[in-house]
């Protein structure tokens, strides 16, 4: 959805407001109604579509004016209104996310950890650079990171040992299986079934959670 609030409202765009919103790439896949919409009230169709750019694997970044009672997906149109362009709206976005997110908590919970921001903004966290920085250094091995909902990212190390009997694979599965049940109990806002990696400033797709294995094969691959 480009829209969604529980009332229809005219919006000031204030440049201030506007935020970045981590989605599935389905969020290109335009509904028929709005279609139809653009189509009788003959709009630009491709000024109308929300403004985006990819994130890794089956993740977007979208941007959006963050008001009291709805996100509005900032479009094309809003971004030549407002003067700026993909790279300006972006670094726009992230400089009003980071005033939002001065701190983020990390929740240890036991063989993996979560993300905490107490803001509904736990997937948002995922652009913060230095954030993920400071964390893969922290972590044995490299940082892998699943984001299966908006306000759920957890994480673990390639390497970590939580004891000669759980070593990375046991680590990862149950991270994966969290983020399995996440992605069950809260479908509306389902995001990644990817496994990621923190790699060199970025993310990368190392696996997918409904095979934990995919990761670990890739760290770890089958004796012959």
């Amino acid at each position: 959805m480009f829209f969604s609030s529980r009332k229809s409202r005219s919006t000031h765009l204030d440049p201030s407001t506007i935020i970045p919103r981590v989605k599935h790439v389905k969020l290109l896949a335009v509904p028929e109604p709005a279609l139809a919409c653009i189509e009788q009230q003959k709009l630009d169709a491709e000024l109308q579509l929300p403004v985006t750019r990819p994130l890794a694997g089956d993740l977007l970044v979208g941007y959006v004016l963050s008001l009291p009672d709805v996100y509005q997906f900032v479009s094309r149109q809003n971004m030549l209104e407002l003067r700026l362009d993909v790279e300006s709206i972006h670094e726009l976005a992230l400089g009003n996310l980071r005033g939002l997110l001065m701190e983020v908590d990390v929740q240890d919970l036991v063989l993996f950890k979560a993300i905490l921001t107490n803001q509904h903004l736990e997937a948002c966290s995922l652009l913060l650079t230095n954030v993920w920085d400071q964390l893969s250094r922290q972590i044995a091995g490299d940082l892998l990171m699943a984001v299966p909902a908006q306000e759920s990212v957890v994480f673990t190390g390639s390497q970590f040992f939580f004891s000669e009997e759980v070593g990375p694979d046991k680590c990862i599965e149950a991270m994966c299986s969290f983020a399995r049940q996440v992605r069950t109990e809260e479908p509306d806002d389902a995001l990644s079934d990817c496994i990621f990696a923190w790699i060199d400033g970025k993310w990368v797709v190392r696996g997918d959670i409904d095979n934990p294995l995919s990761a670990v094969a890739s760290y770890f691959p089958a004796q012959n």
